[in-house]
């Protein structure tokens, strides 16, 4: 999606999904590429990375355990990774 499409679907400012999605694609859960069109204006488009997210609950504790396209990261204090 573009982050005006984003912008309406979550019903928040344009910057908010901007500053969202910085730190979406510094944790490797979406990707970013540019779209032209014939005027030569470009626009990005984001896509979701995220294929699988894992919540084990053991004893008062857990695990969470985010998949991506690229790899699996696995989270022990995941407030604060």
């Amino acid at each position: 999606m573009t982050a005006k499409e984003l912008s309406e679907r979550c019903d928040s400012s344009l910057s908010t999904v901007y500053r969202r999605t910085e730190k979406l694609e510094r944790c490797d859960l979406i990707e970013t590429r540019r779209e032209y069109d014939e005027q030569g204006d470009h626009r990005r488009i984001f896509t979701a990375r995220l294929q699988r997210l894992s919540i084990e609950l053991d004893d008062g504790s857990y695990d969470l355990t985010l998949s991506t396209r690229t790899g699996s990261r696995e989270f022990t204090d995941p407030w604060n990774d």
